[in-house]
């Protein structure tokens, strides 16, 4: 199925597949996921981290190219 396709297209595919499977359990609401959701921590915790993880990343590849380039 995925032998003549470019690595784009598959890609697409991958993600339609995993979101499809989201949309269906959200539409399902099975007892075992509303309980995890309640688990979680509240969005601005999330928020925060990934804008944190996004500045250290950016702030080591800064570095690097600093190092490279001397």
């Amino acid at each position: 199925m995925f032998g003549t396709t470019c690595a784009t297209c598959r890609r697409i595919r991958m993600f339609l597949v995993i979101a499809a499977g989201l949309i269906v359990m959200i539409g399902m609401k099975p007892a075992g996921m509303v309980e995890l959701a309640g688990r979680l921590p509240a969005i601005d915790a999330i928020a925060w981290g990934m804008m944190a993880a996004g500045s250290v990343a950016f702030a080591l590849r800064y570095w690097q190219y600093r190092k490279s380039r001397d």
